[in-house]
């Protein structure tokens, strides 16, 4: 069989009812020149018994079993293996809609494509059936201008739907991939790392104006647990994509900003300074919250970004960064709406 597609999903002590319905979802593409690559990354004997019968549903599904190094390995081996004249990501608790591979194959075939793009919806429930658009529209812009993008995720199409900083909801050359190996020593935004080093290989793609992604936010996900480890996981994340920043163009720096931004809103306070399971004073909490500001990497873009040419939404963030009571906005908003401190 020619393989023209290579779906490539890590897996690690996952539901086998979630990672069926994912491989099912797959399974129902119209269109059938793939192969779908299971990482085993070191599962336990219980979670991975599941895997010969999930295994046993198409001969185009194949097994591949690593002791536990993590999910950028466990994608970095399929790689390797994959047969494909492109590459796909799937997680093992998502879908993806059955039009996917044969919309994306398409375009990337007749646009000569190295990359293509479509949307992605997030959503808590397992039976989000997306609409299809019949005459979806599509954009070629540079990587560069993708880039700016890609960091702050602020374009929607249908459903809500978005184009998403992770390897999903997108076909890229498997010669551009086998280039751009994900980084194995981050333990956040490892797959953002690795399509900023990807896109730079590109000298254009392709933004489909489609949902071909559902994204399942499962409560339990790391991003929504507590972790007084954060600050260092962060800092270690921003240390890696700074130098992937042109400073010296002030979308690229602003757009760094609002990463950071994101990043301090939702890990380093919704996950840790911000929690009720926080040990610190409060008063010790917002002194380190407001020492992150003034140092490498988090203030990189200081220098870099002119607030007059900013949007209205964008000069009001710099502002509560700079003005330093950001830490006590947050603080008093969750209080307000009811997540209360200890």
């Amino acid at each position: 069989m020619d393989i023209k597609i290579s779906c490539i999903i890590p897996y690690y002590n996952g539901e086998k009812e979630f990672l069926q319905q994912c491989v099912e979802s797959i399974l129902q593409q119209d269109f059938e020149d793939y192969e779908i690559l299971i990482v085993n990354d070191g599962s336990d004997e219980v979670h991975a018994a599941g895997l010969e019968e999930i295994r046993n549903l198409d001969s185009r599904i194949k097994v591949i079993s690593q002791p536990n190094r993590g999910v950028s390995a466990a994608r970095n081996r399929a790689m390797l293996d994959a047969r494909g004249e492109y590459v796909a990501f799937v997680d093992a608790d998502d879908f993806v809609v059955s039009y996917f591979f044969s919309e994306a194959y398409n375009i990337a075939k007749e646009r000569k494509a190295k990359y293509v793009v479509g949307g992605t919806i997030a959503t808590h429930s397992r039976q989000q059936h997306p609409s299809r658009i019949s005459d979806p529209e599509i954009i070629e812009c540079s990587s560069k201008a993708f880039r700016t993008d890609f960091l702050v995720v602020t374009e929607t199409m249908q459903d809500d739907g978005y184009f998403g900083r992770g390897p999903v909801a997108r076909l890229i050359s498997r010669e551009i991939a086998l280039q751009v190996l994900f980084p194995e020593n981050v333990k956040l935004g490892e797959d953002s790392l690795w399509n900023m080093d990807v896109l730079a290989k590109c000298d254009k793609i392709y933004k489909v104006y489609q949902i071909w992604y559902i994204y399942w936010q499962h409560p339990d996900s790391t991003c929504h647990r507590y972790n007084d480890d954060m600050v260092e996981i962060i800092e270690e994340h921003l240390n890696e994509l700074a130098p992937k920043i042109d400073f010296g163009r002030e979308d690229e720096a602003e757009a760094y900003f609002l990463r950071m931004y994101e990043f301090l809103r939702q890990q380093v306070f919704g996950s840790y300074l911000g929690r009720k399971e926080c040990p610190l004073p409060v008063r010790k909490r917002a002194r380190m919250f407001r020492s992150l500001l003034g140092r490498e990497p988090w203030n990189l873009y200081e220098g870099h970004v002119d607030p007059k040419k900013c949007d209205q939404r964008t000069r009001g963030k710099l502002r509560l960064v700079h003005s330093g009571m950001l830490f006590w906005f947050w603080y008093f908003r969750s209080f307000v709406r009811g997540n209360k401190e200890g």
